[in-house]
């Protein structure tokens, strides 16, 4: 539905809409104890127990599983953005995946750097 999503927008707006999605998104990480690391188009990728994430986290939120924080994320997201509406007064349509488990983390490249979660 992305691309369906982009015939409805010049460029310049569906950059204004990506930005204010971008920037719920950020905030609700934030007040959930996540990580935003990524975005690409439509797909971002937050990450909770990371030590940067863990180092800025609210300290009222330490007590609470990793696993309780995305949830509690994903459920505010879902929440905030179905109020959200396109042009033609539908929904964003937004999908969340969760995984647990470890990770490791890196930077990867030399020319052009990038942060790289596995």
């Amino acid at each position: 539905e992305y691309d369906d999503i982009c015939r409805l927008y010049a460029g310049e707006q569906i950059i204004k809409l990506i930005d204010q999605v971008s920037n719920i998104i950020e905030l609700q990480c934030e007040q959930h104890g996540l990580l935003k690391i990524k975005q690409v188009g439509q797909m971002f990728l937050a990450v909770s127990g990371h030590k940067l994430a863990d180092q800025r986290m609210d300290p009222h939120l330490q007590n609470k599983h990793h696993s309780v924080r995305c949830s509690d994320l994903a459920i505010s997201l879902q929440k905030q953005l179905r109020d959200f509406k396109l042009k033609n007064g539908r929904p964003i349509p937004f999908v969340i995946g969760m995984h647990s488990g470890p990770v490791i983390s890196s930077i990867v490249g030399e020319i052009k750097p990038q942060f790289m979660l596995m």
